[in-house]
């Protein structure tokens, strides 16, 4: 959409030179705002070293929407997290499932970096869903880093995430243009919030509306739109955002 080019370049002016995420030490972190795992739901982390002739390791961390540790279950028993070394050119799978019925989070990726370049890994998740005794892909999703200010189309119906990567406590306010309205929030330290935006804006007219995510410290946000297919099922997908740092 032509709207949505002219506020990334507004956007790109509010950009600091030095990309938010990227420490002291060659690492950046980025960010799942959502993570979820049920009876018949999980997630799967893919994760692969672009190097084809060093070992790289990633650090993965979850945490519960109010910011505490959150149990999940991979095939090797109960999980909070970890870190992996993994060969030059290997990939890494790790499957996250619940016993404790439907658990929802967010996730952190601590990634390695060498250079402008970016991390020296890269890594993907999808949602999987049980149905009649198959798994389904419901989504196909990559982390995102943290940023000051995100903008993006969106009707009622798509889904918000925003975690707050912080150990203090973040204002976020979410502004709906077509309803001159806006929602002030505050995340919990290491919290994350998960709404429809209809629920959010209840006077949202029918058709997309230019959403703005704007917070005192950089925050993780990510839209999601839903599809029911034929079977019923809900599917996923991210929404494409502009953002500065």
């Amino acid at each position: 959409m032509k709207l949505l080019a002219v506020l990334a370049a507004a956007l790109a002016l509010l950009a600091p030179a030095v990309a938010e995420g990227q420490g002291v030490g060659g690492t950046q972190a980025t960010y799942l705002p959502q993570l979820l795992a049920g009876a018949e739901l999980y997630t799967e982390l893919r994760i692969k070293n672009l190097s084809a002739t060093k070992r790289r390791q990633v650090s993965v961390g979850w945490t519960s929407p109010g910011g505490r540790p959150m149990g999940l279950w991979d095939q090797d028993g109960p999980t909070w997290g970890f870190a992996v070394n993994i060969p030059p050119g290997g990939v890494f799978t790790e499957i996250l499932k619940s016993k404790d019925g439907l658990q929802v989070g967010w996730a952190r990726f601590t990634q390695p970096v060498s250079g402008p370049e970016g991390p020296e890994t890269s890594v993907s998740v999808t949602f999987q869903q049980v149905r009649d005794g198959k798994a389904v892909t419901i989504a196909d999703l990559v982390p995102v880093e943290a940023a000051s200010r995100t903008a993006f189309y969106g009707n009622a119906g798509v889904g918000l995430a925003v975690a707050n990567p912080h150990y203090t406590a973040t204002a976020v306010e979410v502004s709906c243009k077509g309803t001159s309205t806006t929602v002030s929030l505050t995340l919990p330290p290491q919290g994350q919030m998960a709404r429809l935006l209809g629920e959010l804006f209840p006077d949202m007219k029918s058709g997309d509306d230019l959403i703005e995510v704007v917070a005192g410290s950089p925050v993780a946000v990510l839209p999601l739109a839903m599809k029911v297919d034929e079977s019923r099922l809900v599917h996923y997908s991210a929404v494409t955002v502009v953002t500065a740092k």
